[in-house]
């Protein structure tokens, strides 16, 4: 099992999210978004690691507010989330120096920076579905 943190980054009153297409094994393509963030690596905090993250795939800076969301995924993917509310604070957005800009062989598909207002989360396939309700404001 890993643990990850997330954060919702609002940024010029639009939420930050991640476009992600990848080709499987199989041939098929998976079309989707996520929320900015990652695995928390051995002896970093949440907090660390969620700034990390952030600086890495989209190069800015945030301040980390308020816990929105503990999500149990062990089911589907082996995995805990932590979602945080995060305001920018400085940097420019899409220099991030992560894996997804640095190591083209090894990470493939698409990996695209995208603004969203909050009523278009509801038409985007946004992974997984807990945070888009809350996101959108079903919860």
């Amino acid at each position: 099992m890993h643990t990850s943190v997330r954060g919702i980054v609002n940024y010029n009153d639009q939420i930050v999210l991640i476009h992600r297409v990848k080709k499987r094994d199989d041939g098929s393509v998976r079309d989707y978004y996520v929320v900015p963030g990652g695995k928390i690596e051995e002896n970093e905090s949440k907090m660390e690691a969620l700034k990390r993250e952030i600086q890495e795939e989209l190069g800015i800076e945030v301040d980390i507010g308020n816990l929105i969301l503990e999500l149990d995924d062990r089911e589907y993917n082996d995995s805990f989330q932590y979602f945080y509310e995060c305001k920018y604070k400085s940097g420019e957005l899409g220099t991030g120096n992560g894996p997804e800009f640095t190591d083209k062989v090894n990470y493939k598909g698409l990996f695209e920076i995208v603004l969203v207002d909050r009523d278009e989360i509801r038409n985007l396939n946004l992974v997984p579905e807990k945070i888009k309700d809350v996101l959108i404001g079903n919860e």
